[in-house]
């Protein structure tokens, strides 16, 4: 009977110690009043929330966290569905709740008495991780952003009324020096464990190796603009030794004059994915799509791939 007892609880530590935690992130601010504004909303709504600091810059973001901790991704993808149901989310057109994997240190809120427009903050977020966003998606399942939200740039910022996440678009009409273009007639990519910044590349800071927990960057060139699009007609996909893993699908119609995109690959877009990664390496290869209007096919605008190795 000892030793039933003895094995359980070595199996019980193990699974708390290896275990992930995964939690709800319904948005991240910088202005208090507008953070306790919105907390309040989403609680008289029904959605208890808890708040966690993090600091990115130089400055100090507070992100709204569901209050409720899911131990699987799979039971958090199914209430992350239902909270985009919830009246206030829809309400302020909240489209990019993601989903954070780790544990959260729970903070508290300072609010002056003063009324303000709500207004969420542009996380630009890179000490992770993840969302922060973000959502895991497998096979046939899909993540959706909005081109508000695509890319850390000064070209196109703009401050999210609360489309809550931390990426900005950019809308340069110049062809980067750094474009080549690929076999198949697409665009190219290159990588970076650092931002890289719109009309700033330096080629020093490109990679075509990265071991976990690096950052990846990726910025996509296209050979052309993109030119009209319906909604649902611009994503990228992940693929991983030339299987299938995610797809982001943009959620509305991106400008037409967009000549490139810049990805945050472990940061936001498929941080679950290879977060979750076994230990191995990986050829990890990016895909940028357009849907023709006029044919409906296909067409990749931007292709590239680098090496990722797991050895945690």
């Amino acid at each position: 009977m000892k030793k039933i007892f003895l094995i359980i609880s070595v199996l019980f530590i193990t699974f708390n110690f290896f275990g992930t935690d995964y939690y709800i992130c319904l948005g991240s601010f910088l202005n208090q009043n507008n953070l306790s504004f919105f907390s309040k909303s989403l609680n008289d709504s029904g959605i208890s929330t808890i708040f966690e600091k993090t600091s990115i810059n130089g400055k100090v973001f507070t992100r709204i966290i569901y209050n409720k901790k899911y131990t699987t991704i799979g039971t958090a993808r199914i209430d992350l569905q239902k909270i985009k149901n919830n009246p206030i989310i829809k309400k302020y057109n909240i489209k990019d709740i993601w989903i954070r994997s780790g544990q959260i240190e729970p903070a508290s809120i300072i609010t002056e008495n003063k009324n303000e427009t709500l207004v969420a903050s542009k996380e630009i977020k890179k000490e992770v991780k993840k969302p922060d966003l973000v959502v895991e998606v497998k096979k046939e399942d899909v993540k959706t952003l909005t081109p508000e939200k695509k890319e850390n740039d000064n070209i196109g910022k703009a401050e999210i009324k609360p489309e809550i996440k931390q990426n900005v678009i950019e809308t340069s009409s110049e062809k980067s020096k750094f474009f080549l273009l690929n076999k198949n007639g697409s665009g190219n990519i290159l990588f970076s464990d650092k931002i890289i910044e719109l009309n700033k590349e330096d080629e020093k800071q490109f990679k075509n190796t990265f071991s976990k927990p690096e950052k990846i960057f990726a910025r996509c060139y296209f050979s052309n603009s993109i030119g009209k699009t319906e909604v649902g007609d611009f994503w990228h996909e992940l693929w991983l030794n030339d299987e299938f893993k995610t797809k982001v699908i943009f959620d509305s119609v991106p400008d037409s004059n967009w000549n490139q995109i810049q990805i945050w690959i472990s940061e936001e877009d498929y941080k679950i994915d290879l977060d979750n990664l076994p230990k191995g390496e990986y050829k990890l290869k990016l895909n940028v799509y357009k849907k023709d209007s006029t044919t409906q096919k296909s067409i990749m605008l931007a292709s590239g791939e680098i090496t990722y190795i797991v050895n945690l």
